[in-house]
């Protein structure tokens, strides 16, 4: 009796095409379902990051800034704020209105030469090559709004931690004047601010400022410490629309094609420094004039 042989078995080709046209489709849908399911189980984690880890080094402390606060007493000054705010030192000095464009400089370099005894410039305030460090600014000024009888002087110092050198600069006079007679068209009037001013009168709010600078009306609301973060949002949404109600986005926030006009900023904070017991709230709503729409920033205390 013959005996039959076996013949190995070969797939088909229409067989091979089938199998590898399923394995095409398995493999992303197989890492598609392993995203999907990481996802799935990381959605209520809160994502927590430090963008300023393994820079900052050495850190200013609370202690450094009550020494900068005493150091700056001076008698002829209004009002002294220290704020530490997302790796800028911000020291602003409002001076008493009547004090000479003379006696303001010589205040913004003392204060840098205190500042800096304290807190010397090639520690905290100038970049390694393994650390990035802070920058500092010293705004000094006679007055939030000047005036025909009262001129504004505003001075800022700077000192950037990637730059070597500092800078200064005179807020009060535009760099180019012509240009800037051309485009701050219209101009906003103390009565506009004033205005503006009335329009923000809240119960919980401990203070607003309202200021003009070069192109940018600030708005600054110091609201109460123990405020939330949910009121603190309404707050800022609210005086955003209050301003533009004394002050028209369209004439005042938005560029025309032959003209540009001021950029707005409201910016509403609980406090002027977290700490662990009150963590800072503070955010920053922006209208620039060459924006159609309005920005809205989380600028909290990240130290």
């Amino acid at each position: 009796m013959a005996k039959k042989t076996s013949n190995p078995v070969k797939l088909k080709k229409p067989h091979v095409i089938l199998w590898l046209g399923i394995i095409i489709v398995l493999v992303p849908c197989i890492i598609l379902g392993v995203v999907l399911m990481n996802s799935l189980e990381n959605s209520r984690e809160p994502v927590v990051a430090d963008r300023f880890k393994n820079e900052l080094n050495p850190a200013i402390t609370e202690t450094d800034l009550a020494s900068i606060r005493s150091n700056l007493n001076y008698d002829n000054i209004d009002n002294l704020e220290v704020n530490l705010i997302s790796a800028t030192l911000r020291v602003m000095i409002n001076t008493s209105d009547d004090m000479a464009e003379g006696d303001l400089l010589w205040i913004l370099n003392d204060a840098a030469d205190k500042i800096a005894a304290v807190l010397p410039i090639e520690t905290y305030f100038t970049n390694s090559a393994a650390t990035k460090m802070y920058d500092l600014e010293i705004h000094v000024y006679n007055t939030t709004k000047g005036s025909e009888a009262l001129p504004q002087i505003y001075y800022v110092k700077t000192k950037n931690a990637a730059n070597e050198d500092w800078v200064i600069d005179n807020y009060t006079v535009a760099k180019n004047p012509e240009l800037a007679k051309s485009i701050l068209d219209p101009n906003i009037t103390d009565t506009d601010i004033e205005n503006v001013k009335a329009a923000l009168s809240y119960d919980n709010v401990d203070s607003v400022r309202v200021s003009v600078i070069d192109n940018l009306l600030r708005v600054s609301i110091d609201a109460n410490d123990n405020i939330g973060e949910d009121d603190l949002l309404w707050l800022l949404n609210d005086a955003a629309e209050k301003v533009v109600s004394v002050l028209p986005i369209e004439t005042y926030f938005s560029d025309a094609e032959d003209a540009k006009n001021m950029n707005l900023e409201v910016h509403v904070y609980n406090i002027a420094e977290g700490s662990d017991d009150l963590p800072q709230i503070y955010y920053v709503k922006a209208k620039m004039a060459d924006a159609a729409d309005w920005s809205v920033v989380n600028q909290a205390d990240s130290n």
